[in-house]
């Protein structure tokens, strides 16, 4: 072999690497649902309401978690199946209690 091929070969390689590695850290989020009542809390306390829109929160969610928008429409899920918050159409409102 020469040693372009060799280069690229080895190129290849650590790119498929970065790229599963980078794919398996994206796909594990780690959420405790305290954790996930604190985030959601703290949501809603910066925005002094118990109701806000949609977008606002999962925007808010996915700056909290550093995750994309899906994660955070995941998380939102995970949310409403715990019973922290009651999405109605285009809002969201936290329940109390």
């Amino acid at each position: 072999m020469t040693k372009i091929t060799l280069l690229i070969i080895v190129a290849v390689v650590v790119f498929l690497a970065i790229a599963i590695v980078n794919y398996a850290y994206q796909k594990r989020i780690s959420f405790h649902p305290d954790e996930l009542k604190k985030k959601i809390d703290a949501i809603f306390h910066e925005q002094n309401a118990i109701e806000i829109s949609r977008t606002t929160f999962l925007v808010s969610l996915k700056n909290k978690y550093g995750c994309s928008y899906k994660k955070a429409l995941y998380l939102l899920g995970k949310a409403r199946e715990a019973g922290f918050v009651h999405a109605e159409g285009k809002n969201v409102r936290r329940i109390e209690g």
